[in-house]
């Protein structure tokens, strides 16, 4: 989990950035709020007391009503944003969306830093999946100045988005570096993450090491729940399979490709039966 524990910023030196990235004098801010400027100024020391309605005016004013400025909003954001991550990882595609511009509210804070970068990673995962790679690689450049002292959360997500943009340009070799360190930074420890054990798996394919790739199927497989779309579970079980084929084990093999052909015609997709056909046509006779 995350190890990194900033020291809070106290709510008046919240409002004083705000109101200042605002392009507003604590005039402003007093005038609107019907206090003097003396007021203000001891607000943004904290030596002012505020109360709720006092901050929901000022929130109105510097146009933040619904960003999580208070610990209690902060903790509730924080347990959305990894809701929304896991409705990404599950391909819960239109939920996902509607969530994004939901806690897209936490870029009008930019003293939240870590919360604006781990929001910004878990957009670029909904980004691959649209394989809007132009956007993709805008955003890991973006936060690429913050890596340094980022949080696990956030490094286990760049290093996720970073192999993924690797994978799509063939650089197996990168890709591969980048989704072991986000397997390291993870590792369940967060939350499970069976495409990224897929992709590793993948990866030690294309460089030519199915050895090595066989155990990260294998795990992947153990530990496959599912997702909506069944593509991860197709593209899974149909790599393995093709592993267990290249070292001979060809029981195990034709025993995949049966259930694998049972599964995908249920799913009516054409293309799946299709390939599992033709791969299971190639299986010797006599194993």
């Amino acid at each position: 989990m995350n190890t990194n524990h900033p020291t809070p910023l106290p709510m008046g030196e919240k409002i004083k950035q705000l109101r200042i990235a605002k392009g507003l004098s604590q005039e402003n801010l007093a005038q609107a709020i019907d206090k003097s400027t003396t007021f203000i100024s001891r607000l943004e020391h904290d030596e002012a007391e505020i109360d709720t309605n006092l901050l929901i005016a000022i929130k109105q004013y510097l146009g933040v009503e619904n960003a999580p400025l208070q610990k209690h909003e902060l903790e509730l954001y924080k347990s959305h944003i990894w809701a929304w991550n896991d409705m990404v990882h599950n391909r819960r595609m239109e939920e996902a969306k509607a969530m994004r511009d939901e806690l897209s509210v936490i870029q009008d804070l930019p003293f939240e830093r870590e919360l604006n970068v781990l929001y910004l990673m878990i957009a670029t995962r909904i980004a691959v999946t649209e394989w809007n790679m132009t956007q993709v690689e805008e955003n890991i450049i973006s936060v690429e100045d913050y890596i340094t002292e980022a949080s696990p959360d956030v490094l286990y997500l760049y290093h996720r988005n970073m192999g993924t943009l690797k994978y799509y340009k063939a650089d197996f070799k990168n890709c591969l570096y980048h989704h072991q360190q986000a397997l390291e930074y993870n590792d369940n420890k967060l939350r499970p993450d069976v495409q990224l054990m897929f992709s590793i798996g993948e990866c030690f394919l294309q460089i030519g090491k199915p050895i090595v790739a066989l155990p990260y199927l294998e795990r992947a497989k153990r530990e496959f729940i599912g997702d909506r779309t069944h593509q991860l579970m197709y593209a899974l079980d149909i790599t393995l399979a093709g592993c267990y084929m290249l070292f001979g084990d060809y029981e195990k093999a034709k025993k995949m490709y049966e259930d694998l052909l049972s599964m995908v015609r249920s799913f009516k997709v054409d293309a799946m039966t299709g390939n599992v056909l033709v791969c299971y046509g190639v299986l010797p006779n006599e194993p």
